[in-house]
């Protein structure tokens, strides 16, 4: 924990001022949970200090350019129209912070991300097979679940299915 405040100081990340008397601070609260492994035991005690709305999230469009920032915890995501846009930020952002450029990104709290020409495309693939490993189901054979290959909704089916269902 000192390292980390350590760090924001070093960085200049805050500074305490006297609240405007026309605002008010964001609620915030301690997440607490406790990981266990498969024998019950625990593996290790994790917390959290999280804003009460949970995000918190700015979108700016200028000259026909786009500019999203994707911020969790200390990873920032830059997701742009413009190249030039994406090093604008990144000069700024590095003129203020201590930064390490990861170029493009590939894994982001367990998407597997790739981009091409077409798109970019996320998918959850090696975070499934954590899971199937961790669980120790790796050699677990597939099995087939019936579906429906075309579904076709109307209008009112989903008002219909919901005051069935809270009528029963």
């Amino acid at each position: 924990m000192t390292t980390k405040l350590t760090t924001l100081k070093d960085n200049g990340t805050w500074s305490i001022v006297p609240l405007p008397s026309n605002s008010h601070p964001i609620d915030c609260k301690w997440v607490y949970k406790v990981k266990m492994r498969a024998d019950g035991s625990v593996e290790r005690y994790k917390t959290h200090l999280i804003a009460k709305d949970y995000s918190l999230s700015t979108l700016n469009k200028e000259d026909g350019g786009f500019i999203a920032l994707l911020v969790y915890v200390n990873d920032i995501i830059i997701a742009t129209s413009s190249s030039q846009l994406a090093i604008d930020v990144k000069t700024y952002l590095g003129s203020r912070f201590k930064l390490k450029d990861l170029k493009a990104i590939k894994y982001f709290l367990g998407l597997e991300v790739a981009r091409s020409f077409k798109g970019i495309f996320i998918c959850q693939r090696k975070y499934t097979l954590d899971l199937l490993q961790e669980h120790g189901l790796l050699g677990a054979k597939p099995a087939t679940t019936p579906t429906t290959r075309k579904i076709g909704f109307c209008d009112g089916f989903f008002h219909h299915r919901k005051s069935k269902i809270l009528h029963k």
